[in-house]
């Protein structure tokens, strides 16, 4: 089954995506900050990731950097999840855009 991370400060709302996710038929993983999400994926390759921009400390945009960087995903998808401009995630290597 394929592995979702989802990157999101906000508890519930990391909570609702992931019984999305699982609803959906995959496997959740969720992290709390990026720097949780780039220990995740050190452990082992995500399929996807569903990520927040607008988070303290290491934002999404970075995260998303660093994700495509280091080559962390079994398939080039991420799908962030904010109010940002859709031009800086793309920029980034997102694949979409949901807001």
């Amino acid at each position: 089954m394929a592995l979702v991370l989802i990157v999101d400060d906000d508890s519930a709302m990391r909570d609702a995506l992931a019984e999305a996710v699982r609803d959906l038929g995959f496997d959740p993983l969720p992290a709390a900050s990026g720097h949780d999400a780039l220990l995740a994926l050190d452990q082992g390759p995500a399929d996807g990731v569903l990520l927040d921009l607008r988070m303290p400390g290491m934002d999404g945009l970075e995260v998303l950097r660093r994700i495509r960087a280091g080559r962390k995903l079994r398939r080039s998808r991420s799908l962030p999840r904010t109010q940002l401009q859709p031009i800086r995630s793309k920029r980034c290597g997102s694949a979409r855009l949901i807001t």
